[in-house]
C-alpha cells in the first residue's frame, strides 16, 4: 500500500465516524426538539389549568363580595 492509499484509508475512516458522529447529533436534536414539543404543549396544557382556576378565583371572590354586602346590610 503505498502512501496515497494510506492517506485516503484514513480520510475515509475519518469521514466515516464523522458521518457516525452527525448521525448521532441528528438524533439528540431530534430528541431535544421532540421533549421541546412535549414541554410546550404541557405549558399550554398548565396555562388553560391556571385561566380555568383564575376564572374560579373570581367567581368565589364575587360570592364573597356578595355575602359581605348582605352581611353588612348593604
Amino acid at each position: 500500500m503505498n502512501d496515497h492509499e494510506r492517506d485516503l484509508g484514513i480520510f475515509d475512516k475519518r469521514y466515516i465516524l464523522a458521518k457516525e458522529k452527525m448521525t448521532r447529533c441528528e438524533l439528540d436534536f431530534k430528541k431535544a426538539k421532540e421533549r421541546l414539543i412535549a414541554t410546550k404543549s404541557e405549558i399550554r396544557e398548565l396555562q388553560g389549568y391556571l385561566e380555568n382556576l383564575k376564572a374560579e378565583l373570581r367567581e368565589k371572590m364575587r360570592l364573597l363580595d356578595e355575602i359581605n354586602d348582605k352581611l353588612s346590610g348593604r
